[in-house]
C-alpha cells in the first residue's frame, strides 16, 4: 500500500523551470557559453553546482572551485531576482487531496530551502509532513539520499512510497530508492521519462487518477504478498 506520495519541486508544484534555464544562460553568457534548455532540463534534479561543472567541462572552461562557487551564488541570486514562477493551481488540491486519502506528503527537491520558501507560503508547506532541499544533503538527484532521507523521516518504507517527478535524473533518484515513480510531461516529452512506472500529461491529470492509481497500487502489492507466501 502506498503510504507516502514524495513531489519534486521545479516543474511539479511550481512552473519555474523556464526562469531556471534564462538565470543559466545569462550567466554562463559572460563566459561565451551558449547553454541551451535541455542542458538545464535533462539536468535538472541535480544540484546547480554539479550542473555548473558540467556545463564547463563540456566546453573545456576552467574555473577555479572559489569561482565556480562565486558562479552558482550568482545564478541563485539572479534566479530569485528574474523569476516570476507560481504554485501551479493544481499543487493544492492534489495535496488536500491526498491528505484526505490517508496519505503522507513529501517534498524532495535539488533546489536550495532559500527557493522554496520564496515559492510556497507557510500553508502550502504545512500541507507537507517533511520538507527536503537540495541544503539537507550531500549527493542532488540522480543519487537516491533526498528520497531516502523524506522515506525516514516519514518513518514509511520506500516501496511504500510514490514519487511525483518531471524529469530523467529525478525518476532514476527514485526508482534507486525503491520506489515507484510517476511522471509529469511538463517540461520534457514523455520519451525522456520512460523510465517512470506511471505517466500523466501534468499534476491536475495526475489528481484525477490518484485515487484509482493508489487503489491498484494496493492491490498489485497484495498480490505481491500473496505470492511471496505461496
Amino acid at each position: 500500500m502506498i503510504k507516502a506520495i514524495l513531489l519534486d519541486f521545479d516543474g511539479v508544484l511550481v512552473n519555474s523551470m523556464s526562469y531556471h534555464v534564462r538565470a543559466w544562460q545569462m550567466i554562463f553568457q559572460d563566459l561565451n557559453i551558449a547553454v541551451q534548455p535541455d542542458d538545464v532540463l535533462l539536468t535538472e534534479g541535480c544540484r546547480s553546482i554539479e550542473l555548473a561543472r558540467q556545463v564547463l567541462k563540456r566546453h573545456s572552461v576552467n574555473l577555479s572551485a572559489s569561482e565556480v562557487d562565486d558562479l552558482v551564488d550568482r545564478k541563485q541570486n539572479l534566479y530569485r531576482k528574474i523569476t516570476r514562477a507560481e504554485l501551479i493551481p493544481a499543487a493544492r488540491p492534489f495535496l488536500e487531496g491526498a491528505r484526505e486519502l490517508g496519505v503522507l506528503r513529501g517534498l524532495v527537491t535539488g533546489t536550495p530551502r532559500l527557493n522554496v520558501n520564496k515559492m510556497l507560503s507557510s500553508d502550502v508547506q504545512g500541507l507537507f509532513d517533511v520538507i527536503i532541499t537540495g541544503d539537507d544533503v550531500e549527493n542532488g538527484k540522480p543519487d537516491p539520499e533526498g528520497y531516502r532521507l523524506a522515506a525516514r523521516e516519514l518513518r514509511v518504507e520506500p516501496s511504500a512510497c510514490l514519487v511525483v517527478e518531471n524529469a530523467p535524473l529525478g525518476i532514476k533518484a527514485a526508482k534507486r530508492a525503491g520506489m515507484r515513480v510517476a511522471a509529469l510531461a511538463t517540461t520534457l516529452r514523455r520519451s525522456y521519462l520512460q523510465e517512470a512506472d506511471f505517466h500523466a500529461a501534468d499534476l491536475a491529470k495526475l489528481a484525477n487518477k490518484l485515487p484509482g492509481l493508489l487503489n491498484s497500487l494496493a492491490q498489485v502489492t497484495a498480490t505481491e504478498n500473496d505470492l511471496c507466501r505461496q
